[in-house]
């Protein structure tokens, strides 16, 4: 009888605790998915952090302006030094624009001389500036050359 008893003394602790191949196997399932988790997550952060890189084309800078505002009844002045980034893919270079250079400033100039102290003032105002100049630029040399307009020195009075 002792032997009976000790079987089911057995049997129910083997009922009780699993076996340890079980234990095993879920822990490392758990383990794999965590880890494709966690890689999956980091995966998709550099992703996220990945800078896409835009290639710059060539810079053509103007002579420095120094143009009138038009504020009525004032003697305020603007004082400018302009860089055109030049369109890479139709092999637009400074010296390729080297004639057109007088249309160039001239469109630049009308655009300087038709704003006021007030609207070249704010950041918001030099950004529509600089969308004015390039809108301009490209309608006097009949082509959309200019891709971004900079400005590396900026002064008024």
């Amino acid at each position: 009888m002792a032997d009976k008893t000790e079987k089911k003394e057995e049997a129910a602790a083997g009922k009780k605790k699993p076996p340890m191949m079980v234990i095993i196997a879920v822990a490392a399932v758990v383990i794999l998915a965590v880890g494709f988790m966690v890689v999956q997550k980091a995966s998709a952060k550099s992703k996220a952090h990945e800078v896409k890189k835009v290639e710059k084309g060539p810079v053509l800078t103007l002579d420095e302006f120094l143009v009138n505002l038009a504020d009525p009844g004032s003697d305020h002045f603007l004082k400018v030094t302009v860089g055109l980034e030049l369109s890479k893919e139709k092999g637009k270079t400074p010296e390729t624009l080297k004639e057109d250079t007088p249309l160039i400033r001239d469109a630049v100039l009308s655009s300087l001389a038709s704003k006021t102290r007030d609207q070249v003032g704010p950041q918001a105002g030099r950004e529509k500036l600089k969308a004015e100049i390039k809108k301009r630029v490209n309608e006097a040399l009949g082509e959309d050359d200019v891709r971004g307009v900079y400005f590396t020195n900026f002064v008024t009075q």
